[in-house]
């Protein structure tokens, strides 16, 4: 039986050599952006568990029933919280959308022990992941060769 470009005889030119003769070479700029950017978005996911990990240092449990804690009802909440607001009715009634379906839920999981030292903390990590978020965005647009750029360094600086 013959083999296949990726070396399974039983593949028959299927969905593995699909995938790996549609895989486009990344241009050297393009590639050096995708890695800025994945390092961009691992830091803002660590951000983010962090914030996390104050909200459950201050009994607050949002990540039990909202699906996307960091979401707009999540930092609607959290920003209550920071700005002082620590009644579970109030913070939950914040929800939006098919989060507001969960307010008796979330009543149960915004009542802690959310104390002000955890509100200084909140401030600094929803800070950072709010500055990590925007670092991403610009990185989403493709690299396109500007019209004026030449490819030899010496006509960049012209005499």
């Amino acid at each position: 039986m013959p083999r296949t470009r990726c070396g399974w005889p039983s593949c028959a030119r299927s969905a593995c050599c699909a995938v790996a003769s549609s895989q486009r070479r990344r241009s050297p700029r393009s590639a050096e952006l995708a890695r800025y950017r994945r390092t961009v978005v691992e830091e803002r996911t660590r951000e983010g568990q962090r914030l996390r990990k104050v909200l459950e240092d201050g009994g607050i449990k949002l990540d039990s029933v909202a699906s996307d804690a960091l979401g707009v009802s999540g930092r609607a909440m959290i920003e209550a919280l920071i700005g002082g607001q620590r009644d579970p009715a109030v913070l939950a009634d914040l929800a939006r959308g098919t989060l507001r379906r969960k307010i008796p839920d979330l009543t149960v999981a915004l009542a802690g022990r959310f104390a002000d030292h955890h509100a200084v903390l909140c401030r600094a990590r929803a800070d950072s992941f709010a500055g990590t978020s925007s670092t991403v965005s610009p990185t989403d647009t493709p690299v396109t060769p500007s019209p004026t750029s030449s490819t030899t360094p010496a006509a960049a600086y012209p005499r």
